[in-house]
């Protein structure tokens, strides 16, 4: 299965990255993102955003990379 890499920053300004297939949906993203970073903040306070959109990526079960 392919995989992409993906870097990703939390409030505090740390960057962090991961190694995700692409057929990964949204909440096993969360889930895998919610277990890397160092402080255990509640997963439903996690929002995915697109570099160059201002909304969060809709809830469903589709793979992230389709959205």
């Amino acid at each position: 299965m392919e995989s992409i890499k993906i870097f990703f920053k939390i409030l505090s300004g740390d960057v962090f990255d991961l190694n995700i297939s692409y057929d990964i949906t949204k909440e096993q993203f969360y889930n895998i993102v919610w277990k890397k970073i160092p402080m255990q903040i509640p997963l439903q306070s996690l929002d995915i955003f697109r570099k160059d959109l201002e909304d969060p990526i809709p809830e469903n079960d589709m793979p992230l990379f389709s959205l």
